[in-house]
This record gives structure tokens, sequence and C-alpha cells, in this order.
């Protein structure tokens, strides 16, 4: 993995599986959609994952599982942001930001330091990014 993919994820392959756990536990918080599934997988493969982690997470079963157990244990401030605008962002993939994937994502947050502010804030920034990114396939889009 690159430099920053180890900023994202931490130093280890448990802490990067520990990360990409949570960020599936989360997602499947009102129940793990195609959309969502994919972009996690995705994600994984852009950002170098190694396939042997990459598989682990595939066959994860995220049933009865309590997020706390799989947060990342050595989660810097910027890691920690990180896990939420992903977690955000990978559970608005379906089109619906679901409650109980806020509710997810601020329990991850609350264990993890990042203020209530911050999680708002992030929640607003991938709203930002997705209207942009409507805006420009409106206006470049081939006719």
């Amino acid at each position: 993995m690159t430099q920053r993919d180890t900023a994202r994820f931490g130093n280890s392959d448990e802490e990067t599986l520990r990360y990409l756990l949570s960020l599936k536990i989360i997602l499947a918080a009102d129940g793990l959609h195609p959309l969502e599934e994919h972009a996690l997988s995705r994600g994984m493969t852009l950002m170098g994952v190694p396939d042997e982690i990459r598989e682990a997470v595939q066959r994860f079963e995220v049933g009865g599982v309590q997020l706390e157990d799989y947060l990342p244990r050595t989660a810097t401030r910027g890691r920690a942001r990180l896990l939420v605008y992903d977690a955000v962002r990978l559970a608005s993939a379906d089109g619906l930001y679901a409650d109980a994937e806020r509710e997810a994502v601020a329990r991850a947050a609350l264990a993890l330091g990042v203020d209530t502010f911050a999680v708002r804030a992030l929640e607003g920034l991938v709203q930002m990014e997705r209207v942009v990114e409507q805006l420009r396939r409106g206006l470049l889009q081939a006719d």
C-alpha cells in the first residue's frame, strides 16, 4: 500500500482489517446493499489493499457483532476522521444514508474520539461532493 493508504489504514494488516471490517459493520446497519458492498470492494481495490485482507472482509459475516469490538485500536485523529468520512461516503452509495447507518457512524465516532461537530461537517462534505458530482455530470455529459 502507498504511504497515503498507510495513513488511512494504519501500519499493520490487523489495523487495516479492523478499519475495513468497521466500515462493513457500519454499512450493514440497515442491511448491506449491493451498491454499498460494491463501493467497499472497489475502494479496497483502488487503495491497493492486499488480496488476503480484501477476501477476509468479503467473507466476514456482520450478523451479531459489536462495532466497538472491531474499530481500529491505534486510530489517530486524522485516521478516525477518515473512517467517519469513508463510512458516510460508502453508506450513501445506495442513494440513502439511513438512520441506522447514521447511528452506527455516531457510535464509531464517539468511540474514536471524533466530536459531533466534526461528524456533521464530514456528513455535509459528503453531501456537497455528491451534489458537485451530479452537477458535473449534468453539465459535461454528452447528449
